[in-house]
């Protein structure tokens, strides 16, 4: 039911009760502006929704294509995520090459 029928249906209430619709003309004011209060928040979550998708949309759309371009790269340099640096074992630290003459680290 959208405002105008729900406005229609009030009136034609107000209408039917005669005497009595008067007595109750504020609480028919006040139903229809509740009533149109509400539909308008409605309304209005339903464009924020709409631009909220559109927007997590677009930012899907980028981050793939930057993930693409990552991929692309790492594949251009010949570098895996899994390799690992290359270390000589056989070199091997003395103290001297650790601390100077005085004892401090270096």
């Amino acid at each position: 039911m959208d405002y105008n029928e729900f406005e229609k249906t009030v009136d034609e209430l107000k209408d039917s009760l005669g005497d009595d619709g008067a007595k109750n003309a504020e609480t028919f004011i006040a139903l229809k502006s509740a009533f149109k209060g509400k539909t308008d928040e409605i309304a209005e979550q339903g464009e924020t929704i709409t631009k909220l998708e559109s927007d997590n949309k677009d930012l899907l759309e980028t981050n793939g294509k930057l993930f693409q371009q990552i991929g692309k790269e790492i594949k251009g340099n010949d570098v895996s995520p899994a390799s690992e640096p290359d270390i000589d074992v056989e070199e091997k630290l003395s103290i001297s090459d650790i601390f100077d003459s005085k004892g401090h680290y270096i």
